[in-house]
């Protein structure tokens, strides 16, 4: 399946992938690499890795579409960078809270303004800040993680071929049912497996990052992780094997 044309309209995409680039080719370590890094990963949601969108057709509803195609879009690509800017923060404050605040801080402001370009609205900074408290909050307070899943689902969901993001109301969050139930179902088992195998290739970007400036290795070190190419051929593994599951 070719999702090429998409893709042509993914400005965060092609940044990425541009990035990505100059990453193979950087003598020099900083942060600007490790958010190119990041946003490589978050901007894949919705791609066709390697033709395996072929394995998320759902015969049993007759939807002969790939789950994720509508959501490979700057739009939806900003609530799951929010969402895996979140972790990232916590993961800093958790294990190396001295190079949180400088790092996190860098992170944010890149992420703001990447978006600021990519879509169409005047609120990115708003939205960005809207959305990090929110997943802030539903972590301190330990709420179970269907429920935080529920919360970025509905918000990508409402992302569907590139529609901008726009203020949430928490207070009265209720499930859309925009595109049907099956739709719906999709997309949650596609978020699933992208986060259950991407998510964790991120926060090893970071680590990677951390490491090598706490222990000065050489650039290459992190340029494994941060390419994340070396990261593919795992991650196809895992989602086939976690497909053919869910259709067992």
């Amino acid at each position: 399946m070719d999702i090429s044309n998409e893709e042509k309209t993914s400005y965060v995409r092609a940044w990425a992938k541009n990035k990505e680039k100059e990453a193979r080719y950087a003598n020099e370590l900083n942060p600007e690499l490790l958010f190119g890094g990041i946003v490589y990963c978050i901007s894949g949601f919705g791609d066709d890795w390697q033709g395996l969108a072929d394995l998320l057709y759902d015969e049993l509803l007759d939807k002969k579409q790939y789950a994720g195609k509508p959501y490979f879009c700057d739009s939806s690509a900003f609530e799951i960078g929010c969402y895996f800017y979140t972790n990232i923060d916590m993961w800093l404050f958790n294990n190396k809270p001295e190079m949180r605040e400088k790092l996190s801080l860098y992170i944010s402001k890149r992420f703001i303004d990447l978006f600021s370009e990519a879509l169409p609205i005047e609120n990115v900074h708003e939205l960005f800040v809207e959305r990090i408290e929110k997943y802030g909050e539903l972590f301190r307070n330990d709420e179970d993680a269907e429920k935080i899943l529920f919360y970025l689902t509905e918000l990508i969901k409402r992302t569907k071929y590139d529609t901008p993001p726009k203020r949430a109301d928490f207070d009265n969050f209720k499930l859309s049912i925009d595109g049907g139930l099956s739709d719906g179902i999709a997309l949650k088992t596609n978020l699933m497996t992208f986060l259950a195998y991407i998510l964790p290739a991120t926060i090893e970007i970071v680590e990677n990052y951390v490491s090598v400036k706490e222990e000065k290795k050489s650039i290459k070190d992190i340029l494994k992780g941060i390419g994340c190419l070396v990261l593919v051929f795992g991650i196809i593994i895992g989602i086939i094997s976690f497909l053919t599951y869910l259709q067992g």
